[in-house]
């Protein structure tokens, strides 16, 4: 438990908007803790129905379950907003990860399909620092907000292991795989 996630120790009214569980039931050590630090806030709104069912499964019942907001635009309107400076100049698959420890089967994946297709291999992913461990042509560990928007809007093909980088392939209509992390996937 990060209980800088929970603002535990921030007094005031607390509220939650699209929190993300990814799980199905919290471990029964950790139900007390979680519960005293969420009883504290005066609404949760939460992604997952399974999100809403384990909070109720520990008493928190003033919860409701709302849209991504990755999800509450299209991708015309996400592209209307990115300002990103980059202009494509080859075809790309792009890798988006969160997971660490799933990298070198995307990265197994993403060789295959962009072997097959003819693509360059382009990376989003903020814990790995050097290209070389992907047999990536680009690495973007630090994307802006406006440049993800662009790679994701402009990739021939995307490979992802995370809820947010289907989201984003699906929003964009793009051709891609989501390789699941194992933990806290049920959102996915």
């Amino acid at each position: 438990i990060d209980r800088n996630f929970f603002w535990a120790g921030i007094e005031g009214r607390k509220y939650s908007y699209a929190a993300s569980i990814g799980i199905e039931h919290f471990p029964d050590e950790q139900k007390e803790e979680i519960f005293q630090m969420l009883k504290q806030y005066h609404a949760i709104s939460v992604r997952e129905n399974s999100a809403v069912k384990c909070l109720s499964e520990i008493g928190i019942d003033n919860v409701v379950q709302v849209l991504d907001p990755t999800l509450l635009l299209r991708g015309t309107d996400w592209n209307s907003i990115q300002k990103s400076k980059h202009k494509k100049t080859e075809p790309y698959l792009l890798v988006y990860s969160v997971e660490p420890k799933r990298i070198y089967f995307l990265k197994e994946q993403a060789q295959a399909i962009a072997k097959e297709k003819g693509l360059k291999i382009y990376v989003v992913c903020p814990s790995l620092k050097f290209k070389k461990d992907l047999g990536a042509d680009k690495v973007f560990n630090f994307s802006t907000v406006d440049d993800f928007l662009y790679l994701f809007a402009n990739a021939d093909f995307v490979v992802v292991s995370s809820f947010h980088g289907t989201a984003f392939s699906l929003n964009f209509n793009k051709e891609f795989i989501t390789v699941s992390s194992g933990a806290f996937n049920s959102r996915v």
